[in-house]
């Protein structure tokens, strides 16, 4: 019945609207519907779905007033606490997936290049420290190791 409040066959506030021998005579045919009869019960059950889907939309919209005031009060920092730039969606986290996929980082012969070579592609590198690098290149190459091995996996099965 729950997906009939989902579709709109059956109005929120049928209660208040059409009433509930409207909403079984509308959905009486449904599969799901097969023994239920009209009654006491099913009113009842019916008004406390009724219910208890609209105080849930009206939670959600207060869940999303209350996140919108914290997202306001409390802005993203600009810098880490080493003072480095934020990475997510920095410049520099662009052009290191973007060197990485093209495949800048190996060098002709085959080897991969030094954390300091492949800093020194890009300005944008340079607000970063070489750990900070480090790490979020081994955080790419896990993440494209997994994803190969997930294609893979999808593959084979």
């Amino acid at each position: 019945m729950l997906k009939c409040f989902d579709f709109g066959v059956i109005p929120l506030e049928c209660s208040a609207t059409i009433g509930p021998r409207a909403v079984y005579d509308s959905i009486k045919d449904d599969p799901a519907m097969k023994g239920v009869v009209c009654d006491e019960t099913f009113t009842r059950r019916l008004n406390d779905l009724s219910n208890q889907i609209i105080g849930s939309a009206d939670r959600a919209i207060a869940d999303k007033e209350a996140c919108d005031n914290f997202m306001a009060n409390h802005p993203r920092p600009m810098h880490n606490i080493r003072g480095e730039p934020r990475w997510d969606g920095s410049k520099a986290q662009e052009h290191m997936k973007k060197d990485m996929k093209e495949g800048k980082h190996i060098m002709k012969n085959g080897e991969r290049m030094t954390l300091a070579q492949f800093r020194c592609l890009r300005p944008a590198h340079q607000d970063f420290l070489l750990p900070t690098m480090r790490a979020h290149i081994d955080q790419e190459i896990r993440l494209q190791n997994c994803l190969n091995w997930l294609e893979t996996e999808e593959n084979v099965g």
